[in-house]
């Protein structure tokens, strides 16, 4: 039977309806690399897109929450397609790599990071090898964070939403997602660096943030009003054309260019 997630009002998981999934495709992955076993897999057709971003998130959404873990789990195929992970079960040593193994919905998630990855290292990726090395840097600090997912309360919970993060940092990587939305700040104290962040329509919702030559790639968190997006050393809460930027140590008030 196949196991998804959600969060309940208390932020606590609770196991949602079984019901089966249809497959993707099996990869094996170990460490930092990624051995594909089968072809690359295309995106699982039978998931709702999201709802458009308006123009600015922050006048029109009260509340930006990331959707439940198990939105982004693709189905495994009743006609005997692998159910397990990426990489093979029976090697499995640590405590996080024995959890993916034993839920369904986890696997799933975890097939389809590989064979997103594998996409960015094909030879018909379209990054070049600049990129391609970022990704591998990427890719090595992902697996440390969800490995540490263990010392969580909620570790299943905890895995389920950094592999969908990294599905949609993946995604955005490949090109296959494209912005809804841009919006330019004017930030006092970074006169003459450009500031702006491109919005995605993912599930979990992300924002592209550029500062100067830096790019850092946030997602959403629950917020009181407006929309907030977060990621390690960087925060920028949108509300009524004003945008609140924490950059790593610094913090600046923004106004929103029309």
């Amino acid at each position: 039977m196949t196991a998804t997630w959600r969060l309940d009002d208390s932020g606590k998981s609770a196991n949602a309806r079984r019901r089966p999934r249809r497959g993707v495709l099996h990869a094996s992955m170990l460490g930092g690399a990624v051995i594909v076993a089968t072809s690359v897999m295309a995106q699982p057709p039978d998931i709702p897109g999201p709802a458009p971003v308006p123009a600015n998130p922050a006048r029109t959404q009260e509340e930006a929450v990331p959707s439940p873990p198990h939105a982004l789990v693709p189905a495994p195929s009743p006609g005997g397609m692998p159910r397990g992970p990426s990489f093979d079960c029976r090697k499995a040593r640590m405590p996080v790599e024995k959890l993916i193994c034993g839920d369904d919905g986890l696997a799933a998630l975890d097939r389809w990071m590989a064979s997103l990855y594998h996409e960015i290292e094909s030879p018909t990726s379209p990054l070049d090898d600049r990129q391609r090395r970022a990704e591998r840097v990427a890719q090595r600090a992902w697996l440390v964070q969800r490995n540490g997912c263990v010392s969580k309360a909620y570790t299943a919970d905890c895995v389920a939403r950094l592999t969908q993060q990294r599905i949609v940092a993946l995604r955005i990587a490949a090109a296959q997602l494209t912005p809804t939305a841009v919006a330019t700040y004017r930030c006092p104290g970074l006169e003459g660096v450009a500031v702006n962040g491109a919005y995605y329509a993912s599930d979990p919702p992300a924002v592209r943030l550029t500062v100067g030559p830096r790019q850092v790639l946030a997602f959403a968190e629950r917020s009181a009003s407006g929309a907030r997006y977060t990621a390690n050393g960087v925060e920028i809460w949108e509300h009524q054309r004003e945008a609140r930027l924490r950059w790593f140590g610094r913090s600046f008030v923004c106004g929103v260019e029309p």
